[in-house]
């Protein structure tokens, strides 16, 4: 069972082992650009949940409201995708910081998640050019496109696939390391 936060606030210090949604989210919003410190399993597992859910929801959302329907092309910014790309925008800093805080939770050093940084490149790009990543002309070979498409998925991939298994570990004492004092 969790332990509500103080209110005094000091508690955003260390993790909330067994935090619930509500909490998890609560300490996701007040420690928006928090990079050090430790987050427990729960915090970082609730916000990932309730993140996706709110990711796809925007993204369906979106595509049923395209003129083009569910089978529309991505030539360009188009508008439906916009409250999605706000979500993804304004929760980047806030999910970096609660991955770091994961990792040091985990004893492991915040540099880990430089293994996901193609990846949050790849989608801030998408967003800025959703049709750069379009292969033009598939007519029967290989376009330079899809296969920079494919090393760098290859690269997101492995480098993601670490991370989320360090986030898996559980805490560790060397995490303490990383409290402030």
């Amino acid at each position: 069972m969790s332990q509500p936060d103080p209110p005094d606030g000091g508690a955003l210090l260390l993790p909330l082992y067994g935090a619930s949604p509500w909490q998890a989210t609560k300490r996701f919003w007040l420690k928006y650009a928090t990079f050090t410190g430790r987050a427990s399993r729960s915090e970082f597992w609730w916000w990932t949940l309730i993140s996706l859910i709110v990711s796809v929801a925007l993204g369906l959302a979106g595509a049923a409201l395209s003129p083009g329907g569910w089978m529309a092309t991505a030539t360009g910014p188009r508008m439906e995708d916009v409250p999605a790309d706000l979500w993804t925008v304004v929760t980047l800093c806030p999910s970096i910081a609660v991955t770091i805080r994961r990792l040091h939770d985990a004893g492991r050093s915040g540099w880990f998640y430089v293994l996901c940084v193609p990846g949050d490149a790849v989608s801030l790009f998408s967003i800025v050019r959703p049709d750069a990543f379009v292969p033009a002309g598939l007519s029967g070979g290989l376009s330079p496109t899809l296969v920079l498409q494919g090393v760098v998925g290859l690269i997101v991939g492995v480098g993601g696939l670490i991370v989320l298994v360090l986030c898996i570990e559980g805490p560790s004492p060397a995490g303490a390391r990383f409290d402030r004092r």
